[in-house]
């Protein structure tokens, strides 16, 4: 099998261990660009919220989803590798990386 580059899409699993797709991508690729979207959809502020944060998720979700990013990026880094971090439309953004 000829080796060929792969995307991998982080979406809720923010972890590397117990990750079969991050492995798949691992044994079958020559390049890998691990990647989140951070969704404008689920960040944009609701100015009418009670609480600051978007009508999706509260402060404190998005600084724990933050933080989790942060320490994927650092994991990602011990194996020579970066996280590699959009903000947009999921769809759109990984529509145009792969046509990259």
């Amino acid at each position: 099998m000829e080796a060929v580059n792969s995307l991998l899409w982080f979406r809720k699993c923010l972890r590397l261990h117990d990750n079969p797709a991050l492995e798949h991508a691992c044994r079958n690729s020559r390049h890998l660009y691990p990647v989140f979207v951070l969704d404008s959809w689920y960040l944009d502020p609701d100015p009418t919220a009670f609480s600051p944060g978007s009508a999706r998720a509260g402060v404190n979700r998005i600084q724990f989803m933050l933080e989790s990013l942060d320490d994927l990026d650092c994991s990602l880094k011990k194996l020579g590798s970066r996280l590699l971090l959009f903000k947009g439309d999921a769809a759109d953004v990984i529509i145009k990386l792969l046509k990259r």
